[in-house]
């Protein structure tokens, strides 16, 4: 989902709002407004995105409100990588904007099903790979002491 450019439409009020910053110190601000229904089945979230450049004034819409702050938050992670700025939120590490990846279920729930189950097994490998670590760490320190 690539972000379109333009003006429209302003964030009338706000639902949520995260600053990061770049190497450099520079101020990325993100505004995400509290979404609006458009007619039925339809709804908008606004956003902004300030401090990459041009700023970004756009929306994501859904068919409901959540599915719109979903989209919204798929929107506004795409538009930081396509930026090609490294920035980082208070609560991450280098790099880390605070805007995951979503699984989206363009393609159908079957698809989606069969990405979850991918990114739940890897999960499962990096926590089996983290206790092992963990555990051999703690017998070595015994060892040692």
């Amino acid at each position: 989902m690539k972000a379109k450019r333009h003006l429209e439409p302003h964030i009338k009020r706000q639902l949520a709002a995260r600053r990061l910053s770049t190497e450099t110190g520079r101020a990325v601000t993100i505004r995400i407004g509290v979404p609006v229904r458009v007619r039925a089945k339809e709804w908008m979230c606004p956003y902004s995105i300030t401090g990459l450049g041009p700023p970004i004034r756009t929306q994501s819409r859904g068919l409901d409100a959540i599915q719109a702050i979903i989209t919204t938050l798929a929107s506004i992670r795409r538009a930081l990588i396509d930026s090609h700025v490294e920035a980082t939120w208070d609560g991450g590490e280098r790099g880390d904007t605070g805007f995951p990846m979503y699984v989206l279920n363009v393609y159908g729930l079957k698809f989606t099903r069969k990405l979850e189950d991918l990114v739940d097994a890897s999960l499962d490998a990096e926590a089996t790979r983290l206790q092992r670590k963990s555990s051999k760490e703690g017998e070595d320190r015994k060892r040692a002491s």
